[in-house]
């Protein structure tokens, strides 16, 4: 009974994760337009002189972090957009960190 169980709990697992890449895929080109859209525009205004440079800093981070999601937006998995934001992050804070000493 137990592995039946086990058996029933993977499958839900992986049956609710192929829902979530199926949202992803079907959303993550639309969400990496709007960022690319939003990136181009930021950076018109900060090479227009209309942001601080510490807010361009900021900008330039935050992209740093989608712009490898945003590669081929349409095969993107679950796992890949966890794996890739944990990367990016770690990159974030060991550049965060470096800017402190």
């Amino acid at each position: 009974m137990k592995i039946v169980a086990m058996i029933a709990g993977v499958a839900l697992a992986l049956s609710s994760c192929v829902t979530l890449d199926t949202k992803i895929q079907e959303n993550a080109p639309k969400i990496c337009s709007i960022i690319e859209r939003a990136h181009t525009s930021f950076v018109l205004a900060a090479a227009g002189g209309l942001v601080s440079q510490r807010t361009i800093d900021k900008e330039a981070r935050a992209y740093a972090v989608v712009a490898p999601l945003c590669v081929d937006p349409s095969s993107l998995t679950g796992e890949q957009v966890l794996i890739l934001t944990v990367q990016q992050l770690i990159i974030l804070k060991a550049a965060k960190e470096g800017q402190n000493d």
